[in-house]
């Protein structure tokens, strides 16, 4: 079967690239891990296997993942809880303890607690700052003391790599970079 020319002029992904890359350094026999979603290609920890966890990791494809996640179908799943610089109504959707028996909801793990409904309801209901300050205090303390999430990105820089023709604002949000809001570079500047 042949082509069109329209068809072999386009080129290989950035991301397939990566993915080329990393199989030609797994099959010269470098070791590399992968995080990808569904494949940590790493033994079960033995600090895992001392706690009498069997954990096996099961691959599915994006649309079985969603299903499984927002009914609820999983015994541990990889999530990020984005948040507002001023959390409000969302978070009895990621923790409230009405949210936790409703598929679709964000509750992954189910959290029922009168503690986290009460500082819940006193944050909606602050009208000052310093109480709404202390409401979402109290909210991060009892969502920790429950160990419901282990957290995993808590380093305080986000780090990028780009190419040298990407350009983003001077100035970056207080909610981390946002590259939506980057553009490339006129072709008669790029390097």
């Amino acid at each position: 079967m042949q082509l069109s020319e329209s068809i072999s002029r386009i080129s290989v992904s950035p991301t397939a690239a990566v993915v080329m890359k990393a199989d030609k350094l797994k099959s010269s026999g470098i070791n590399l891990v992968d995080f990808g979603a569904g494949e940590p290609d790493f033994p079960t920890p033995e600090n895992i296997k001392r706690a009498g966890i069997e954990a096996s990791v099961r691959a599915v494809d994006a649309v079985q993942f969603d299903q499984r996640r927002l009914g609820f179908e999983f015994d541990m799943i990889q999530n990020r809880w984005d948040q507002s610089l001023s959390p409000g109504n969302e978070q009895s959707f990621y923790w409230g303890s009405e949210a936790a028996d409703n598929q679709g909801t964000r509750n992954y793990m189910g959290a029922k607690d009168p503690a986290i409904d009460a500082v819940i309801a006193a944050m909606l209901e602050a009208r000052e700052h310093p109480a709404f300050v202390s409401a979402v205090r109290a909210l991060d303390r009892v969502l920790m003391s429950g160990f419901y999430a282990i957290p995993l990105f808590n380093v305080r820089e986000q780090w990028i790599a780009r190419w040298n023709r990407i350009e983003r604002p001077a100035a970056t949000a207080l909610t981390g970079y946002l590259p939506e809001t980057w553009w490339q570079k006129p072709e008669s500047q790029a390097k």
